[in-house]
């Protein structure tokens, strides 16, 4: 059933994935603080985030580039956490760039590779997505949301752990 649903599987996170990356970045530009930048740059980040579904379930080596570069992204996202941890070192910038530079590996070891990225991404983002789901619905007040950990505006002694 997973090579059958892949190619829906695949468009749907994609479409998911455009939608999210381009309203934060169009929230971190500022473009999203008045009513109408706010309802513009969500159309603008749905109409092509499906528009990239469409593209995507059309054409399986492009959604395996895609995921790629999905799973890329969210993994050099995971370096800087790990960077920002270890050496107390997060500009905002640098989530852009760790970010971007993780999807062009992404994309290019889903080119060469195939199959081996598309399990380690899908387990990987699944795991993440499940786990993120559970801990806003069971604990909201205990765990902050993603705008508040990288705007850096989270009270981490109120959070009690």
């Amino acid at each position: 059933m997973g090579l059958k649903l892949f190619p829906w599987v695949s468009s749907v996170a994609c479409a998911l994935f455009g939608m999210g990356f381009l309203f934060l970045l169009f929230t971190s530009f500022g473009w999203t603080d008045a009513t109408a930048g706010f309802w513009t740059s969500l159309s603008f980040s749905v109409l092509l985030g499906i528009i990239a579904g469409v593209v995507v379930k059309k054409n399986i080596w492009l959604a395996i580039g895609l995921l790629g570069i999905i799973g890329g992204a969210f993994s050099g996202i995971l370096l800087l956490d790990f960077i920002a941890v270890c050496f107390d070192w997060s500009p905002e910038w640098a989530l852009y760039v760790f970010a971007i530079t993780g999807g062009i590996v992404g994309f290019v070891a889903g080119f060469k590779l195939g199959a081996p990225v598309v399990n380690v991404t899908t387990s990987f983002i699944g795991a993440y997505l499940f786990t993120r789901a559970l801990t806003l619905f069971f604990c909201p007040d205990e765990w902050p949301s993603e705008s508040d950990m990288i705007s850096g505006t989270v009270d981490y002694d109120a959070l009690g752990w």
